[in-house]
């Protein structure tokens, strides 16, 4: 349903709060379409008296408690991401101020109970990690798992890259990527919008939730998980 996607950067930066809906963001992607359609006709019928909740979730990955994903886990576009950079061993520089955000989905689930056992009045939440892990860490963490990964300037990166096409066996890595860069060739990992869940974080924390951190423990055990069943 993705194919057509295209990476995207807002022109001016931009705040996503619980409380926004549309604010201009782009939607060609008939995935992300779907979502703003279906959440408007949640809204519709809510203001015909429905008692719903609309929960955002971000990017669901690995239990918590055990590292095991969903059964069709070659499918999960941000492993298939994981994998085809730590395999490719290059990150280019200009990611390294930015950060990835890991929502275990066990976690998730429990926030999931926690908002529809307590929520009233409150009816949308942007349920994902306000602890993210910074490239810098990231990479420091899979470099003492084992796993050499060299920051590069972004024309060498896209170079190598491109280069993975002609190599027999590492084509995968290329179109892992492709539809997340620009036409310079730079993964567009930073739209410009930023999503806000401060009102969620403070809802949650109050009802006896809060996420756990993503430090080299979880990654360790991410990354071991899928090396274990021969991912």
């Amino acid at each position: 349903m993705a194919d057509e996607f295209t990476a995207y950067r807002s022109e001016e930066e931009k705040y996503f709060y619980e409380t926004s809906c549309y604010i201009g963001q782009p939607l060609d992607n008939v995935y992300i379409y779907s979502k703003f359609e279906a959440e408007r006709a949640v809204y519709d019928v809510m203001l015909e008296g429905l008692d719903a909740k609309v929960i955002r979730v971000e990017n669901l990955t690995s239990r918590a408690s055990d590292y095991k994903l969903q059964p069709n886990y070659k499918e999960n576009a941000f492993l298939t991401r994981a994998k085809a950079v730590l395999e490719f061993g290059l990150f280019p520089d200009y990611l390294m101020p930015l950060y990835a955000e890991f929502s275990p989905i066990d976690l998730t689930a429990e926030g999931v109970v926690k908002i529809a056992r307590y929520a009233e009045k409150q009816c949308v939440f942007h349920l994902n990690s306000n602890r993210p892990i910074y490239f810098d860490r990231f990479l420091e963490a899979v470099r003492q798992m084992g796993i050499p990964m060299k920051v590069v300037d972004g024309v060498s990166f896209h170079k190598a890259l491109e280069q993975t096409m002609l190599d027999a066996g590492t084509e995968y890595i290329f179109e892992a990527l492709q539809n997340d860069m620009d036409e310079q060739g730079r993964l567009i990992y930073d739209s410009n919008i930023h999503i806000v869940n401060d009102f969620t974080v403070w809802f949650l924390k109050k009802v006896g939730f809060e996420w756990s951190e993503t430090d080299e423990e979880y990654i360790r055990g991410y990354q071991g998980y899928f090396r274990t069943i021969g991912y």
